[in-house]
């Protein structure tokens, strides 16, 4: 039986999600290791890949320099100050 995602299309997926989630980069070794991404539980012969995939998700995402920029986190939630009573 054929996969519904290939390995490439899989990387660009999850590229995608974690781009909207605190864990960016999650599945290629975190943001430190944005120079060599690894996937080592990938499936055997595919984490080239699914890895090409991935970088190709994370340059949408986040732009052409998404290897060397900072990213600040933003808050989710912001509780405005309200007067003392």
């Amino acid at each position: 039986m054929k996969p519904a995602l290939s390995w490439r299309d899989m990387g660009a997926a999850d590229a995608a999600q974690q781009a909207r989630q605190i864990r960016s980069f999650a599945h290629v070794g975190g943001p430190d290791q944005r120079d060599s991404l690894v996937a080592p539980w990938c499936a055997l012969g595919h984490e080239r890949e699914y890895l090409e995939g991935y970088e190709a998700g994370a340059a949408e995402a986040y732009g052409p320099d998404w290897r060397t920029r900072t990213f600040d986190p933003a808050p989710d939630l912001t509780v405005p100050e309200t007067a003392a009573e």
